[in-house]
Order: structure tokens, then sequence, then C-alpha cells
């Protein structure tokens, strides 16, 4: 055995089944988990990136006249937010895990990882603007 552990596949159903066919239906069972867990994780980082924010957007949406709009564009700027830097972060940790098991898909979500760290850090900026103020 060249393996550091040993696989144990723990799982259990009544009645009586052919081997082929309860590990295939298991395998189908874990590859539609893994089709709804990916995606919802995806959308929980971007969300937990977003709700760092909601402190302050409940703050400014209680100043009087001006407040709800300054809410909402600091919530529109937090939602742009958690969205390039969230789905960054979902990409890595997703091409880490990936660059084991499928070493294409892993590689190809850490390309993308590097173009979105590449976005967050080195977007050119114009500084003009604010020297004129």
């Amino acid at each position: 055995m060249n393996a550091a552990f040993e696989e144990v596949i723990d799982f259990v159903e009544e009645g009586s089944h052919s081997p082929d066919n309860l590990f295939n239906k298991n395998a189908d069972g874990m590859k539609t988990a893994g089709n709804i867990i990916r995606p919802v994780s995806i959308f929980a980082c971007i969300f937990g990136f977003y709700l760092l924010f909601m402190p302050i957007i409940t703050l400014l949406s209680w100043i009087p006249l001006v407040g709800s709009l300054l809410s909402y564009v600091v919530a529109f700027a937090a939602f742009l937010f958690a969205l390039v830097v969230g789905g960054t972060v979902a990409c890595l940790v997703l091409g880490l895990a990936w660059l084991f098991f499928r070493p294409v898909i892993g590689i190809t979500l850490l390309v993308l990882t590097a173009g979105g760290i590449a976005l967050i850090f080195f977007y050119p900026s114009d500084d003009s603007a604010i020297a004129d103020i």
C-alpha cells in the first residue's frame, strides 16, 4: 500500500444491493452534493464580505435627508468589493483543493485567482482626479 492512510467507505442502505449499484448510487449522490455545495459556498463567501460593511451602511442610513442615498452608494461599492474579493478568495480555495484531484481545473482557477489579485492590487487608478481636488 502506497497511501499514508487506508481508504474507508462508510455508508449503509437497507435491502439487498449489488456492490456496483450501491457505489454508483453513492457516487451520483456525492456528485449532486458537490454541484450544490460549490455555488452555495461561493455565494456565502461573497455575501460574508458584503456583510462586513453592513454596520457602516446602517449607520449611514440614520443620517437625515442624505442618509439613504449615502447608504445606497456605500452598499453598491460594498457589493462590488465583495464580488471581486469574495470571488477571488473562493477561486483560490477551490483552485487549491482541485489542484490535487483535477490539476487542469485547479491550475485554471489559480490563474483566474492571479488575475483577480492583479485586479485588486494593480488596477490602474486615475490619480489626476484626486490631485485636482
